[in-house]
């Protein structure tokens, strides 16, 4: 072959590597966790119980109070126990109404995933606990009385001991088992380490002052 032959040149990185696909999860970040939308919409629906529980027990003593209990229109509708514990049921309905508005404050929070969330549910959860004990209490003894009213009534049969016992048991267990459930729940679950460091990591929701 001869030397003036013209030498083929070959371009240095003619073929560039291709790049390696970007995964969808690189793309769209870290999956966010399910568990504050679930407990959210559960502690709203309980918040929302809690407003017309209160509402009702707010309005039901005041409208006993304004009806006409006469011998001739109460026979066989003693409502005087309602009445003898009057006071004790409007402070309790009026306090079930505010920790009411109060869990749904927070459970909004915790549905837009505020960091401050966590503080206005443990608040509820704290005050929640004696209100509970204290709202069951009274409720038993209500019931007690009114069934004891309604057995010496006009044309009631009279109940027995053993039936009020139980009517008894079934109300306390019953009534603290639906207004513990949700306080013990979140005292337990916003306390994991797991969970507060969750959280810790979430928008405060408070507007930023100075430059950004």
């Amino acid at each position: 072959m001869s030397e003036d032959a013209p030498q083929q040149y070959t371009a240095p990185n003619a073929h560039p590597p291709v790049a390696p696909p970007v995964m969808a999860h690189a793309v769209a970040g870290p999956r966010q966790s399910a568990w504050p939308m679930a407990v959210g919409v559960i502690a709203v629906i309980f918040g929302c119980l809690g407003v017309f529980g209160g509402l009702s027990g707010l309005v039901s003593p005041m409208l006993f109070g304004a009806m006409d209990f006469s011998p001739s229109s109460a026979a066989g509708m003693p409502f005087d126990p309602i009445l003898a514990w009057k006071k004790w049921t409007i402070t309790l309905s009026a306090g079930g109404l505010l920790l009411s508005a109060l869990l749904i404050v927070g459970s909004v929070g915790l549905l837009k995933r505020r960091a401050s969330c966590r503080r206005t549910l443990l608040t509820y959860a704290v005050l929640a606990l004696p209100h509970a004990i204290a709202n069951t209490t009274v409720g038993y003894f209500v019931q007690q009385d009114t069934l004891k009213a309604m057995s010496g009534a006009q044309g009631m049969a009279p109940f027995g001991s053993s039936f009020q016992s139980i009517i008894g048991v079934l109300t306390i267990g019953f009534g603290l088992l639906w207004n513990l459930a949700l306080p013990v729940f979140l005292l337990i679950w916003l306390n994991r380490r797991k969970i507060r460091q969750e959280v810790a990591g979430w928008s405060s929701g408070m507007p930023r002052v100075g430059p950004t």
